[in-house]
């Protein structure tokens, strides 16, 4: 009876233990690592804003492992009407440590939360851009925008736009800043595609138009149906004066 009694305890200690190092084993497992969702310009230290300046000669590209990644917040005054938010983190190869300043202005519909989960992914670069083209990829890896892009893969490659300027990403054209005198648009058709890919400029460019086929026209009026932009009626209007005109 007592070596029975034994071998059962025995067991039962074994069962907890494997159980308990499983857990342990699952836990380490599913530590989720973090990349760079997209480039990130990289200016002197003090010079590195949630803006994204796109004109400094290096970077840490989409898809970099990073670690540490944090929100600092500095109080300049007891009711916190000063207030100093910035973004940390470390390149997991080399350790090396970044901050990246968060202003308000830039991002008047985000919090400096929703930047830093804008800013960081657990997917790799094969993840980020799996779908995309070659010539997509090409040039998210050289940090620029060139034509017949997917704003997937601007975003990839630029980052999401200011919003103090960019609202809404469902906009057809997204403003970005090369530094602090020059811009740059970035134009979509209607399939959402980059075109007229064009230099930064030092001041607003009015946007290039793009001669649409009779497919684009009527896929974008039936856009302004569905948004409740025109009338049923309007639509056929519209819709039979452009059959006619073809």
């Amino acid at each position: 009876m007592m070596k029975k009694f034994l071998l059962l305890f025995f067991v039962s200690i074994s069962l907890i233990f494997a159980s308990t190092t499983l857990y342990a084993g699952d836990k380490h497992e599913i530590k989720q690592k973090l990349y760079t969702s997209h480039n990130i310009w990289l200016w002197p230290s003090h010079n590195i804003k949630c803006i994204n300046y796109k004109g400094a000669p290096t970077k840490i590209d989409a898809g970099t492992e990073v670690t540490n990644v944090q929100i600092q917040s500095d109080i300049y005054s007891p009711d916190e009407a000063k207030r100093e938010e910035k973004i940390s983190f470390k390149l997991a190869d080399s350790g090396k440590k970044y901050t990246i300043w968060f202003f308000q202005n830039y991002h008047p519909r985000k919090t400096i939360n929703d930047y830093m989960k804008n800013m960081f992914t657990a997917k790799t670069f094969d993840e980020l851009t799996e779908g995309m083209s070659v010539s997509e990829k090409t040039a998210i890896k050289q940090g620029i925008i060139v034509d017949g892009m997917s704003k997937e893969a601007v975003l990839v490659s630029y980052g999401p736009p200011p919003e103090h300027v960019t609202p809404s990403l469902d906009n057809e054209q997204w403003k970005y800043w090369i530094d602090k005198r020059k811009t740059q648009l970035v134009r979509f058709n209607v399939k959402n595609k980059t075109y007229n890919t064009g230099n930064p400029s030092t001041g607003d460019q009015k946007a290039d138009t793009k001669p649409y086929t009779l497919e684009d026209k009527l896929v974008q009026l039936k856009r302004l149906l569905d948004k409740g932009l025109i009338t049923s009626q309007e639509y056929r209007d519209k819709k039979a004066d452009l059959l006619k005109e073809y």
